[in-house]
């Protein structure tokens, strides 16, 4: 069992936001050592152009290597620190400590409060399905939707890591994907490819199907 755990941000402690916080907060820094804040932003804009962040299957698979490889990023700044996932399908409020965005240096066109056709419904269909390709092209749906919802650089896709919700959005779709595994197991198809940028990354698709080995769990 890992002690890396990942929790509901609605869980974390004043003391776990505050490492959180400032463990982003130092490696958005200019003079921070690499990889700095700005090129994990940069790899999700190059992989985009590569064909990899954004293309099935290795979307899900992708975005798993990119927290993980963020994650321990912010551990060398706050060792026991973990990304907290925002449940946004039973707590549509935005995460409170992290509400300000000029503390970010990023815009928001919040739309949160507005009603999202099928959000709900579009998830059950998703865990509904014992296909991966089907799973991930249906959760998709809900996952632009929240990009769209929170706007500004959160609703281009080129520029979404800037704002650090990404990376609480992000986590609860791996959290998605990882309650579907455990009901379908061994059922990805092979992804056998190293996932890009290759300078940041240093695993293939088929590498980080199974959480346990990557280290980390989920509350």
């Amino acid at each position: 069992m890992s002690n890396r755990i990942r929790k509901n941000q609605a869980h974390l402690t004043e003391s776990e936001w505050d490492k959180f916080i400032y463990a982003v907060k130092e490696i958005k820094k200019n003079g921070t050592v690499s990889p700095t804040y700005s090129e994990f932003a940069n790899a999700h804009t190059m992989a985009r152009h590569q064909g990899t962040a954004h293309r099935y299957p290795e979307f899900l698979p992708w975005h798993r290597e990119y927290l993980l490889t963020f994650e321990n990023r912010i551990r060398e700044i706050e060792p026991d620190v973990t990304i907290p996932y925002w449940d946004w399908l039973r707590n549509r409020t935005m995460p409170p400590k992290l509400g300000n965005p000029q503390e970010w240096g990023v815009r928001r066109d919040l739309q949160i409060n507005d009603p999202v056709t099928n959000l709900e419904t579009l998830v059950s269909r998703a865990n509904g399905t014992n296909s991966f390709l089907e799973f991930v092209t249906i959760i998709n749906g809900p996952h632009g939707t929240i990009h769209v919802d929170i706007g500004g650089e959160m609703g281009e896709i080129q520029n979404s890591p800037k704002d650090v919700l990404f990376w609480l959005h992000h986590c609860f779709l791996d959290k998605l994907w990882y309650d579907w595994q455990k009901k379908n197991p061994g059922t990805e198809p092979d992804m056998s490819a190293p996932l890009l940028p290759t300078d940041l990354f240093s695993h293939s698709g088929n590498d980080v199907i199974n959480i346990d080995d990557l280290g980390y769990e989920y509350e």
